[in-house]
């Protein structure tokens, strides 16, 4: 298989159909998203130094793009990649309303991300907010506690952080 691979790279350079199918090889030898995203990286650059028109190029590079599918946070970094470095002209081969697209996703990837971080901050802070609340009423933190406050989501974590104030045992805390 690997020979075909060679014939198709040196194809790739005057046949978009060969560089389909090497994004297509690459979608299924890349299990990992980094490993997407690098050969993703590699074809997107590669295109820019091939005798494409501008109009093949940037009809080739949506192919790829919708082939080599990323997760979102690598999807933002590849734009990012490309915006940084001198292959943004890549990106100028999108149309306006494809460029927009690419821009409201990652948007909405950054957006997302926050909201989770958000999210995962408080958590955090109720977790140890709880934790100094049961070891200052009862002492030390038994293993079966800590395991539950672990596996626990915030509004559950809130409820305990609650009953700590009327409860006369640490078992109270956590029975419903």
């Amino acid at each position: 298989m690997r020979h075909r691979v060679a014939e198709l790279e040196m194809l790739a350079p005057v046949n978009p159909f060969a560089v389909i199918v090497l994004a297509q090889l690459e979608v299924r030898a890349a299990a990992s998203g980094a490993t997407r995203l690098a050969s993703k990286l590699r074809l997107a650059r590669a295109l820019r130094q091939w005798a494409y028109g501008p109009a093949l190029r940037g009809a080739v590079f949506r192919l790829i793009d919708r082939l080599l599918v990323l997760p979102p946070q690598l999807d933002a970094r590849f734009i990012e990649i490309l915006e940084q470095s001198e292959d943004s002209a890549m990106l100028e081969q999108l149309s306006s309303i494809d460029r927009y697209l690419l821009k409201k996703e990652k948007d909405a990837g950054m957006e997302e991300g926050r909201r989770f971080g958000l999210q995962e901050g408080r958590l955090a802070g109720a977790v140890r907010l709880l934790q100094a609340q049961l070891q200052r009423r009862f002492g030390t933190i038994p293993e079966w506690a800590a395991e539950r406050i672990a596996q626990a989501d915030a509004d559950t974590v809130q409820q305990w952080a609650l009953r700590v104030l009327d409860a006369r045992q640490l078992e109270d805390v956590f029975d419903t």
